[in-house]
């Protein structure tokens, strides 16, 4: 066995390649870039996954679906407008989409009807 070589003041091991660790407890270089690229296969997989997860919610469906907003006071007792629908998928992010007999109604503030929208269908948001 031949004895360790001195190498620009620092010892290594001898039949060491320059991407090994060295004696003196530091990298090189290039093993830095090699860690830090298994770190990032290491980690990106857990990230996309983290992430698809959110993506793929499914919508959870609701029937007798029913949403009031209230005026600003003095009249926050008061229904400004309600939407209701016979059907909806609410979304996980607060959306949700009305189906088979939707209907908008706005009341005044003094509880008066004004105005009342039918359709088939409708986007909440």
């Amino acid at each position: 066995m031949t004895p360790p070589v001195e190498m620009s003041g620092k010892v290594r091991a001898v039949g060491c390649t320059p991407f090994d660790k060295e004696i003196s407890g530091h990298r090189s270089g290039a093993g830095r870039f090699y860690l830090a690229i298994l770190a990032g296969f290491l980690v990106w997989p857990v990230a996309m996954w983290s992430a698809t997860q959110k993506m793929v919610q499914k919508p959870i469906p609701a029937k007798g679906f029913k949403v009031a907003e209230p005026y600003d006071p003095p009249y926050e007792t008061q229904t400004k407008s309600l939407v209701v629908g016979e059907t909806a998928l609410v979304f996980p992010n607060g959306n949700a989409e009305l189906s088979d007999g939707v209907t908008l109604r706005t009341f005044s503030e003094t509880n008066t009807p004004q105005l009342i929208v039918r359709g088939r269908s409708a986007h909440l948001d």
